[in-house]
């Protein structure tokens, strides 16, 4: 039987589909403005089993917030409180099929002081999880730069987190106080993109790291395309960060 339809149907039934590929668009990793470097973008906060079994089939790799529980000698995975149905980092890696995915830990309690237990749990849990051999697939975090030693010399991919939102007027002395920190212990640099064009100029050598956390409609991320562009063509920027939203996260 054929079936026939009116203009008002064939017009109801493109907008349909035209709103699913926007929808689809929308929360897909392959976006325009990341044309040709995906193999740089990791899924931004990563910090629940369903989301994780999401993107790990999506993404080279996904950044991930743990905080040490010290008493009970324990990383939970948390962007800051630890809630009933958080999970700790151990049994996070058991959802974890792709082993060759790579991680980026965020560490929120990383200091000089916790360092060596933190060194310590983080590498038990990688030997029990089958992990522990992939440690240059594995970059740590942490806004103290003399937390980070022990990590580098482990073999791990090593970050101190930028926090300022750099500005001509703070850019000179901060930028001072990096070079001297840089000299103690050489280590990647990563920031919101926003600060690019400093981290560039200030330290071109420097392997850098980045996140852009507008989604792909956002009036930000076309207005900024160039700046994007400019940033993922860098060979000294190794991971770039963006939002995913999974769809079954309801689920």
């Amino acid at each position: 039987m054929k079936i026939v339809l009116n203009n008002k149907q064939r017009i109801f039934l493109v907008l349909f589909f035209f709103g699913i590929l926007l929808v689809s668009y929308r929360y897909s990793p392959k976006r325009i403005e990341l044309l040709g470097h995906y193999d740089k973008i990791w899924a931004h906060r990563v910090d629940n089993v369903k989301k994780l079994k999401s993107t790990q089939t999506k993404f080279v790799g996904i950044e991930l917030d743990l905080v040490y529980d010290q008493v009970n000698d324990v990383f939970w995975v948390t962007h800051d409180k630890i809630l009933p149905e958080t999970v700790s980092f151990k049994e996070y890696l058991q959802h974890l099929h792709h082993k060759k995915l790579k991680l980026w830990l965020d560490m929120k309690s990383l200091t000089p002081g916790k360092a060596p237990l933190i060194f310590k749990r983080l590498e038990k849990v990688l030997q029990e999880s089958g992990l522990l051999q992939q440690r240059s697939q594995i970059l740590v975090e942490s806004t103290q730069i003399e937390s980070l030693p022990l990590f580098k010399e482990a073999g791990y991919r090593v970050s101190w987190y930028i926090l300022d939102r750099i500005t001509p007027q703070n850019w000179p002395t901060l930028k001072k106080g990096i070079a001297i920190a840089q000299k103690n212990l050489s280590t990647e640099l990563s920031s919101n993109y926003h600060n690019y064009l400093y981290l560039k100029e200030g330290f071109p050598e420097h392997a850098k790291n980045f996140w852009i956390l507008t989604h792909t409609y956002d009036v930000e991320t076309l207005k900024n395309y160039g700046e994007i562009r400019e940033m993922l063509n860098d060979p000294t920027v190794k991971t770039v960060l963006i939002p995913y939203t999974n769809f079954n996260r309801y689920f």
